[in-house]
Order: C-alpha cells, then structure tokens, then sequence
C-alpha cells in the first residue's frame, strides 16, 4: 500500500527533472524500458498455473458474460468502486 501513496508523489517530480535535463522523449523512453523489465519479469516469473488442456479461448461473448457477471455482483462491486474512487480523488 505504500507504493500506491509514495508514487503518486514521486513520479512528477522524478519525470520533471528527467524532462529538465534530457526531454520528454527520454520519459517516454524510460517509461517504456521500464514497460519491458516488467512485461520480462512476469513472462520469467509468472507462469501460468492453469494446466493448458483446461484453458478456455476467450471469445467477445464469453468475456461479456464474465463482465456482466462481475457487475452483477455487489459483494465485490462495492469494495472495488469504493477504492476506485479514493484513487481517483488521490491522483484528481
């Protein structure tokens, strides 16, 4: 939870002095560098615990269904709209 309230504080302040002194095409460099360290890591880390015989192909259909599921349901709907609006008003 730390990460979630230093971060917005530091990172402003971090890609201004990036942007002051090599521009903001070196941000959005960084930012993809550090895209990539991450996409690598889970690709190393994370494997996939479902045995590949019991995954399903992901249609539109299929994953409308599992939205619409979700939204049906309040027990986790809440909490998470409830979050979702502290970090909104966090980075607002």
């Amino acid at each position: 939870m730390t990460i979630e309230c230093v971060a917005p504080i530091l990172a402003p302040a971090l890609g201004g002095m990036i942007d002051s002194y090599f521009g903001w095409r070196a941000v959005m460099l960084i930012l993809a560098g550090m895209g990539l360290m991450v996409w690598i890591n889970s690709l190393l880390n994370l494997p996939e615990p479902l045995p590949h015989h019991q995954r399903e192909t992901l249609s539109l259909s299929s994953a409308c269904r599992t939205y619409l599921t979700i939204l049906a349901d309040r027990l986790l709907l809440r909490p998470a709209l409830a979050m979702a609006a502290v970090f909104f008003f966090l980075l607002a």
